[in-house]
């Protein structure tokens, strides 16, 4: 999904700043009210439409072209859901597909949400400073269960429990982007061997079909976090070391 470019010195238009800001917000929140998730979509998504009707003129050529080489994207992760849909309900793995087709939850909207943001960070910033950000933001959004945590609803050692794992995995996001930052060659290598091992658990898990309930689900987002931007940054370190040589 990166362009190879490596431009970062480009700032994003304000309005998709704004946008990008109300979408994490919600995205982060939305565990506390589900229907959250369709107001990330709406903010993000919003720009663009507003740019295809002719109601927003504050992009260049390029962020145009990134926009919707972004949406085409996105395009595709839907109908590649749907096609999984299709997949597993003739499979026999009927409640995993019910996560991913028209009546599904919320995961096929934040897969589709996740795609186009991972799509048009990496092109527009380049694939360095486009996945550090990515992760600095999965950090954040990571750490947002936390405020629910305190609700009376959970037990104090649900509550306990399920506040060490939203830190610990904050910090692993954080280190990640650290390390992208400063190694992205090697950062990218850690990313895709993660992924490698989220590939070889899915495919134990496929010996019990049940089993993939949840896996589909996990696997696809691990693909989208730690596959495309390992391989969007491994990428863009061969490009600048053939034009260096």
């Amino acid at each position: 999904m990166g362009n190879g470019s490596g431009m970062t010195h480009r700032r994003l238009p304000s309005v998709d700043w704004i946008a990008f800001g109300v979408g994490l917000i919600a995205l982060a929140l939305h565990y506390l009210w589900p229907p959250l998730i369709s107001v990330a979509a709406a903010a993000v998504f919003l720009p663009a439409l507003l740019r295809e009707a002719g109601w927003l003129r504050d992009a260049d050529e390029f962020t145009l072209g990134v926009m919707r080489r972004a949406g085409f994207h996105a395009l595709l992760a839907v109908v590649g859901l749907f096609l999984l849909n299709f997949v597993l309900t003739h499979a026999g793995a009927y409640e995993a597909s019910k996560h991913f087709g028209p009546s599904g939850d919320e995961l096929p909207r934040k897969l589709t949400l996740g795609v186009y943001l991972v799509s048009y960070l990496l092109q527009y910033w380049g694939a360095r400073q486009g996945v550090y950000r990515i992760f600095l933001g999965l950090a954040v959004v990571t750490l947002a269960p936390l405020v629910g945590f305190t609700r009376p609803a959970y037990g104090s050692e649900f509550r306990q429990y399920e506040a060490d794992i939203a830190v610990a995995t904050a910090l692993v996001m954080a280190a990640l982007a650290l390390l992208v930052r400063a190694r992205p060659r090697l950062g990218g290598g850690v990313l895709v061997a993660l992924f490698g091992v989220a590939t070889l658990l899915l495919a134990w898990q496929a010996r019990d079909l049940q089993l993939l309930r949840g896996g589909v689900g996990v696997f696809l987002q691990v693909a989208l976090g730690f596959g495309c931007t390992g391989w969007a940054l491994l990428r863009e370190s061969r490009t600048a070391r053939d034009l260096a040589e």
